[in-house]
């Protein structure tokens, strides 16, 4: 609603859809937990939500590219490598295969639909419990 009922550390330290890292000071014992669902970093504001789904820029999608790319072993696992990824700490490991790698960014599509990926985030990547590498979501 626009109303001042907490404080953070610092914008540039959240991304969309986090929900730690910042104090409410106005919430109830019954509240839900609340959301990043925007920034501003000229101001340096968050504004948080206890309706993630209605609020957030989420991509909702199968495809997402991401940029920024770090291989652990400096090489690219092969295209249509079938593969596993996670999007938020404690996601479980997601069905995935790689369309498209370019030298900082790839085009990763998940085997179901995902309604929690948001632009900002990191997507890591693994071969079992092999971390393989990640980048940040586009």
């Amino acid at each position: 609603d626009g109303n001042i009922i907490g404080y953070h550390p610092g914008a540039l330290l959240f991304t969309i859809g986090e929900r730690h890292g910042f104090t409410i000071i106005e919430k109830g014992p019954n509240d839900s937990p609340y959301f990043v669902v925007s920034k501003n970093m000229n101001e340096n504001t968050i504004t948080v939500s206890n309706r993630l789904e209605s609020k957030t820029e989420s991509l909702n999608s199968k495809k997402v590219q991401i940029s920024n790319i770090n291989w652990v072993s400096g090489v690219a696992p092969r295209i249509n490598s079938k593969l596993q990824a996670r999007t938020r700490y404690r996601q479980s490991l997601q069905a995935i295969k790689i369309l498209e790698v370019a030298k900082t960014s790839a085009i990763i599509e998940f085997e179901k639909f995902q309604e929690t990926i948001t632009q900002g985030q990191s997507l890591v990547i693994y071969n079992g419990e092999l971390c393989l590498g990640g980048g940040v979501i586009c």
